[in-house]
């Protein structure tokens, strides 16, 4: 049972127990010892935990602990009166197993003293990483006089492990609102929060605090995270708490509600201030009222967990590996700002330069899948357009906000799971800004602190031309938190992120989920040769296709040298939702499979396990009797290269027949266009491909492919078979309407995916710029990713290299063929930016990869798109590769 809970039985049911145990002639355990002592120490003058534990601030290897003595566990005349006394903390494994380091318990003893206000702050340093532990304490007046006290548990973070992690974020814990005071004025209410001043709180559980907590509690977080208007000090504003007797009280009736107790006692705490716990209302530095700054930080370090007792120079801006997926910012929005009457300019900072240097500088080091930085005000919002002292507001700070979204986007950490998290906005929602950076507001904690929020294209509102997009508005309002889970990646699922709305009664109101999208090709970082603005002029070449009507929304990714140096997308993936393309966002890629196909022959010629001049009939015994058309029989059988270089003669469609060996069997019985090795013909011989693989490895096709190739390049979103959620993410196909001057929703077989279709190795698989990307880095490093090698060099080096000879090949000039592959042997047209040797695929569909080892370069374009002409040839294709190549001149 918590602490709080013993606390709250009081002595009658105390004796009830002490009583019980009697009857029963059980001997009184320490719980119920616990109890007792509890219950009667305010009675008999001795000091209580009557705010219970509250842990802070974890790292890998470091904790705070802190307790406040009280004389009672409850409120007296409105306040929680301190106590004098003694806390000893004993920190230990939960499990109390062995360790690479030790793992004795770990005691310090502090005193309670009244200018820290009675708060007993413990330092702990040197736990192990990701490991489980529990804090207890003994409390009392003296050293002779320790009684048990609350206990806590805690897990530090583990910033290398690949494990998940849970976490909610909170704001708006409006006490007076809650409990209804009847000094609120109503009128200022109206005006402030765009709504009625509501009710407060008449359940009957109103003595136990807010409801949410318990629904916190029974989720389990790993930590929780208060982002600021944590106590109301103006609320209400008259009188407003500036004495620090009277900011202290805030604090007191806040965390002395049971249900705080029992939740600090199983979830650690981050916390952040902003205006009403700083001074007041959009406070800033200035103007000559109490509290004054200086107080205010005063009181964020004394009353919450942030920093060590005595630590001298504290930044209340820092950030936290959580997972190796997962790190967290937390910002100083108050102590360091410009002031608000300011005109809005360069030199008006919410965080001032030696916060924004640091936010910048740590940004960029974070090679964490996940980088969520958790604001107290918004950035994007929109708010209310009377306000001027945040990110959002007209007249506030949108310039700082716009330089950093520019920077942003210019290092391309938009593009690398970066995301923001807010409080301070009394409602909830989803903001995604022109620029695409995404916000995401935990809204109001308390319900009776709730308000609606306010609507894109509200001419009250900081965004009255309706430019930020809005996935999700709360409407009705109600109180409640943002719970955010990072899940590593797992088998064949990217790692993700999830962002999850609730009401406070556990209500699921909305949810977002995030992927991995990023190549692990090569670490970010420096970009040499590659001029920025240059690669800027892709994503507006891409929206003019969309203007004239050539494509619907376009992904495109550029690397050099290893770094991924451009990702981005433009345009809609499906134009009747409105859904946007984004750079998870999900493709048929088509014939852009055959490489791939190509890669597991060559897997199995590294092994021994076949040879490109075997005769296919070795494997599938129906091909020893093709023919020719006419029924002639040809100067020879086709081979394994022969279905890797269209010089096969097989001139049938690409589609599966039932299974992969059905297929198979029904093109051996299909005539031949010419005898193989005289012609080059685009035909369905990596199918047949497909069907030696299955028999030489004796696997099916789309799992040899999962364990050999997609499995250890990490390419978890490349399938035949898209998910329900994948599925969401798909790119619509489309096609010119009748008169070219527009585009409408198109079909095509390869889309017509169920549980029982066949992989096709010739066009069936489902992918992302991102696992591409990681396909073709291996190809350009000779076979290898990240230590995982796939194939032998000289494999590479003979499926990357001219094996057509002169014959005349497809799909433009100057075009020879490789083993899976199209190879520029004579760049002109489409390819004359290309350097001679790159090679690549297109599909169907008008997506590319193409891969230039002379400039270490890798381009991959994704559209989709039918009926538009030959997608090798297309200026989409064209222009996307031009303007990557100027901007590696530049």
């Amino acid at each position: 049972m918590p602490y709080s809970d013993l606390l709250r039985l009081g002595r009658n049911a105390v004796l009830c127990l002490f009583g019980l145990g009697l009857l029963l002639a059980c001997g009184v355990d320490d719980l119920q010892s616990l109890v007792s002592r509890s219950a009667d120490a305010a009675q008999a003058g001795r000091p209580v935990a009557g705010m219970g534990i509250m842990v802070g601030e974890l790292s890998d290897t470091s904790a705070l602990v802190q307790v406040r003595l009280t004389q009672a566990d409850r409120l007296v005349d409105g306040d929680a009166p301190g106590a004098a006394g003694i806390v000893e903390f004993v920190v230990r494994p939960a499990d109390n197993g062995p360790a690479k380091d030790s793992r004795t318990p770990v005691s310090q003893i502090v005193q309670a003293t009244a200018d820290r206000d009675f708060i007993a702050r413990a330092s702990f340093a040197g736990l192990a990483p990701g490991t489980r532990y529990v804090c207890e304490t003994r409390i009392g007046s003296s050293r002779e006089m320790l009684q048990p006290g609350p206990s806590a548990r805690f897990k530090t973070l583990a910033s290398s492990a690949a494990e998940p992690v849970r976490f909610v974020v909170v704001t708006g814990m409006n006490y007076a609102k809650f409990h209804g005071d009847t000094r609120i004025d109503r009128k200022q209410h109206v005006l402030q929060n765009n709504t009625e001043l509501p009710l407060p709180y008449a359940g009957p559980d109103k003595h136990l605090g807010y409801p949410a907590l318990v629904t916190i509690l029974s989720m389990k977080p790993d930590f929780f995270v208060g982002t600021g208007d944590n106590v109301y000090y103006d609320t209400p504003t008259n009188p407003r708490a500036e004495t620090i007797p009277q900011l202290r009280r805030k604090w007191h009736e806040q965390f002395v509600q049971p249900r705080y107790r029992d939740l600090f006692a199983e979830v650690p705490t981050y916390w952040e201030i902003d205006d009403h716990d700083y001074r007041i209302d959009d406070g800033d530095n200035s103007g000559d009222y109490a509290p004054s700054p200086e107080v205010g930080r005063r009181m964020m370090l004394e009353q919450l967990p942030v920093a060590a007792a005595d630590a001298q120079d504290v930044k209340t801006y820092r950030m936290h590996r959580v997972s190796r997926d997962l790190q967290i910012w937390l910002v100083e929005n108050r102590m360091h700002r410009s002031p608000n009457a300011l005109p809005d300019g360069p030199e008006k900072s919410i965080w001032g330069a030696e916060q924004k240097q640091w936010l910048k500088r740590t940004l960029l080091d974070s090679d964490a899948t996940f980088k969520v930085l958790i604001s107290p005000t918004p950035m994007i919002g929109p708010d209310d357009l009377r306000k001027t002292d945040n990110h959002a507001d007209v007249g506030g700070f949108q310039h700082e906000r716009d330089e950093f979204f520019a920077w942003l986007k210019e290092t391309r950490l938009d593009q690398r799971g970066f995301y923001l998290v807010c409080g301070d906005r009394h409602w909830q929602y989803h903001a995604v800004s022109p620029a695409g950076i995404e916000e995401f507001s935990c809204g109001a904690l308390v319900d009776e602190n709730s308000r609606p929020g306010r609507k894109s294209g509200d001419p009250q509102s900081t965004d009255p031309q309706g430019l930020i997009r809005q996935p999700y508005l709360q409407d009705p309002p109600s109180g409640g938190f943002l719970l955010v889970k990072a899940a590593p990646a797992a088998d064949q699922q990217a790692a993700q992120l999830t962002f999850s709305f609730f009401d406070e009664h556990g209500k699921l109101l909305h949810e977002h989920v995030k992927r991995d999208t990023a190549p692990s090709a090569a670490p970010q970082g420096a970009e040499p040769g590659v001029g920025e603005e240059a690669l800027k002029k892709i994503d507006q070449r891409m929206r003019e296709f969309a203007e004239a009507k050539q494509i619907a929304g376009a992904v495109t990714l550029v690397a050099r040298r290893g770094l991924m140096v451009h990702r981005s997308a433009t345009g809609k993936a499906d134009l009747a939702s409105g859904r946007e393309m984004t750079t998870d966002t999900m493709f048929a890629i088509a014939s852009m499979t055959k490489p791939v196909t190509a890669a597991a022959v060559m897997i199995l010629l590294d092994e021994g396990k076949l040879r490109l001049n075997d005769p296919v009939s070795k494997y599938i015994p129906a091909f020893k009797d093709t023919t020719l058309t006419g029924g002639k029989k040809p100067a020879r059988e086709i081979t394994v290269r022969d279905c890797l270089m269209h010089t096969n003669g097989l001139v049938s469609n690409q589609r599966n027949v039932g299974t992969l060996a059905n297929t198979a069997e029904q093109l051996a019985r299909s005539e031949l266009a010419f005898d193989p090795g005289t012609r080059w013909q685009y035909g369905p011989g990596l199918s047949v491909a497909g069907r030696v693989v299955e028999v030489v490895s004796g696997q099916p096709f789309d799992q040899f492919l999962a364990e050999r190739i997609f499995k250890p390049l990490e390419m978890r979103e490349t399938t035949f078979w898209p998910s329900a959620e994948q599925l969401q993410r798909l790119a619509r196909l489309y096609q010119p309407t009748a008169d070219r001057k527009d585009i409408e929703p198109g079909t095509h077989w390869i889309f017509e995916v169920s549980a029982d279709t066949t992989p096709n190795p010739s066009g069936g698989l489902f992918s992302t710029a991102g696992d591409l990307v990681r396909f073709y880095q291996m190809l350009l490093n000779g076979g290898e990713l990240n230590g995982k090698r796939i194939l032998s060099k000289d494999a590479v080096q003979r499926m990357t290299s001219l094996q057509s000879g002169e014959l005349t090949t497809g799909f433009t000039p100057g075009n020879g063929w490789g083993l899976g592959v199209c190879l520029v042997r004579d760049p002109q047209g489409p390819t004359k930016m290309l350097s001679p040797g790159t090679y690549g695929h297109g599909g169907a569909f008008g997506t590319q990869g193409w891969i230039d080892p002379r400039r270490e370069m890798i381009f991959v374009l994704l559209i989709a798109r039918q009926n538009f002409g030959n997608g090798d040839a297309s200026d989409v294709r064209g222009e996307f590769q031009r303007l990557a190549v100027e901007a590696v001149r530049e």
